[in-house]
Parts: structure tokens; sequence; C-alpha cells
């Protein structure tokens, strides 16, 4: 599916935005032409995971000092690839995985915060409502169910 949005596509459900490629586990075209940087190995992103913090993990401030001495506090209760490579710009980005066998890898997430198929799918019907709010673009639950039944099958 074509999920680049300057070609008219809508953006609700687009699993492809991060998990594309062979693998499934890598960026496509259309996340990069809404900015998103590939110089990772387009492999890197935030689902708001940590934002949302479903599995109430206590938050920390972490300190990020330029080289030019200036500092930037950044709150989450992980930082992700930020903590590897000290650029605040990595702030809550963690390696895309694949979504081959998905139904077989429960819990999800960095921090295991969705059991289920259904509860990552929750999470991603709240992100899209968050990004997008109640517009056609926002993830439906039968966009939901959908691609539920989907991963059941990879």
């Amino acid at each position: 599916m074509d999920d680049n949005p300057l070609n008219g596509n809508p953006a609700r459900g687009r699993c492809v935005h991060c998990h594309s490629g062979p693998m499934l586990n890598q960026f496509s075209a259309g996340a990069v032409a809404l900015g998103f940087p590939a110089t990772l190995g387009a492999r890197f992103f935030s689902a708001f995971v940590s934002e949302f913090n479903d599995a109430g993990q206590t938050n920390v401030t972490f300190r990020f000092t330029a080289t030019d001495g200036t500092t930037n506090d950044l709150t989450s209760p992980d930082a992700g690839r930020a903590l590897i490579t000290g650029d605040p710009k990595d702030f809550n980005f963690f390696k895309t995985p694949t979504i081959w066998g998905a139904k077989d890898t429960a819990p999800y997430f960095h921090d295991n915060s969705a059991a289920t198929l259904e509860d990552l799918m929750n999470h991603y019907q709240r992100y899209f409502r968050a990004v997008f709010g109640a517009t056609p673009d926002a993830m439906s639950d039968s966009d939901k169910a959908d691609i539920i039944a989907y991963l059941k099958l990879l």
C-alpha cells in the first residue's frame, strides 16, 4: 500500500509507515517524505509508548549536554535510543521490530505494556486519535479488527 500522504492516502492504520521493507521493520518512503530520519537505517521511531506510559513506569529526567555546554532536560520512563547516542533527537525512539510472526511474540513494546494484539491495537488506536483527532484518518474499531486479523495470518 502506498502510505505516502503526499499522494492523498489516508493515515489510518498506517502500519507500513514503520513496518516496511523485506523484514517489515524499516521506514517506508512515506515516512521519509514526512521528514522522519532515514539516517539511522530507518529503523527507529517513537510510537508513543513511553509518552502514554500505559505500564505506569516511574518518569525520570534525563539531561543531555551539547558540545557547546548547553543542556536539555527531558522526562520519560525510558529515553530509548537517546541513552545510546546521547542525542535528544533520539529521545523515546526505539528499534522497530518485524511484524512477521507477531502473534507469537507477546508481550509487545519495549516496556511490555501490551499483553495481547488487542492491547497493541488499542494503543495504536489511541495514538492515531491523539495525532489525527476524531477524523476519518483516525483508526476505527473496524480498522483495528482488520489489522488484528492480518497480524494473526503473518
